[in-house]
C-alpha cells in the first residue's frame, strides 16, 4: 500500500500553487483587483493517468478525485457571475 512514485510530487505541487496564488490574490487587493482561484482535487491528466486503479478507486471512495468537465462548469460559472 505504498503510494505510487510521483504522487507526493504532484500534490507537494499542488500545494505550491495555491500558496503562491494565495500570495498574488492578497497583494492584488492592494490594486482592487479580485482573484478567484480554483484548486481542483485530483484529475486524472498525463500526470496522473499511470495511477493504479487501487489508488483511483481510494480516491474517488474518499471524494478525492474530480473530472475536467467538473472543473469546466465551475470555471464557466465564475466567469458568467
Amino acid at each position: 500500500s505504498q503510494p505510487p512514485l510521483g504522487l507526493s510530487l504532484y500534490y507537494s505541487e499542488k500545494k505550491y500553487i495555491e500558496a503562491y496564488m494565495d500570495c498574488i490574490k492578497n497583494e492584488s487587493k492592494n490594486f482592487d483587483i479580485k482573484i478567484h482561484n480554483i484548486y481542483p482535487k485530483t484529475m486524472i491528466t498525463n500526470f496522473t493517468k499511470d495511477l493504479s486503479s487501487e489508488v483511483i478507486s481510494r480516491l474517488k471512495e474518499n471524494n478525492e478525485m474530480v473530472d475536467v468537465d467538473a472543473v469546466a462548469k465551475q470555471i464557466t460559472w465564475h466567469l458568467t457571475h
